[in-house]
């Protein structure tokens, strides 16, 4: 199961987040900032610190995500 969550679930609701607050809110440092603050926390009291990797990952993946957004969310003059 850990598994499951670790490759399917979490990135998916990293990028949907990413790309709902990027879009709605128009902050593509809120999730990014949130994403390594929530899975920090999992790190150290739910998983092990080998998951800081996954951590790490997930961030970069909301960043990625809220940028790419942004870029494809410019308003049209």
């Amino acid at each position: 199961m850990t598994l499951v969550l670790t490759i399917l679930i979490y990135p998916t609701i990293v990028l949907a987040a990413s790309i709902l607050v990027a879009w709605k809110k128009r902050n593509m440092y809120l999730v990014p900032l949130l994403t390594a603050i929530i899975f920090t926390l999992l790190s150290f009291t739910i998983y092990n610190g080998t998951f800081m990797i996954w951590t790490v990952l997930y961030t970069v993946l909301a960043i990625l995500t809220s940028f790419t957004t942004k870029y494809f969310n410019k308003p049209t003059a």
